[in-house]
């Protein structure tokens, strides 16, 4: 059944036309090019929405958190030293920043 010599299959590899195949492929092709286009604007409005959505977050965040420090007593401020606060708070926010963004899209996908 499978017994070809090496001239059978060169013979019968002839009978194709290399045009005709082209053809055939184009359609296709054509079809799988506009599904990587489709696929590739697609994620980048999804991670453009995501990391807008998270800067707002953390935008609202920084604004709480500053309200809060400024509603404590003055006994607060007195322990607590200036540089202590901003530093803690953009360690915080970048934290939760790198946890909201990316976290959440690789998640996704």
């Amino acid at each position: 059944m499978f017994e070809m010599s090496k001239w059978d299959m060169i013979q019968e590899l002839k009978k194709f036309n290399a045009d005709v195949i082209l053809e055939q492929m184009k359609p296709t092709t054509i079809w799988y090019v506009y599904l990587g286009l489709i696929t590739w604007i697609s994620g980048w409005i999804q991670t453009s929405f995501l990391m807008n959505q998270a800067n707002r977050q953390i935008k609202r965040i920084r604004v709480e958190f500053y309200q809060s420090i400024l509603s404590q007593d003055m006994g607060f401020h007195d322990l607590n030293a200036t540089g202590e606060l901003n530093t803690r708070l953009t360690e915080d926010i970048n934290l939760i920043a790198a946890g909201i963004g990316l976290v959440i899209l690789f998640r996704l996908h």
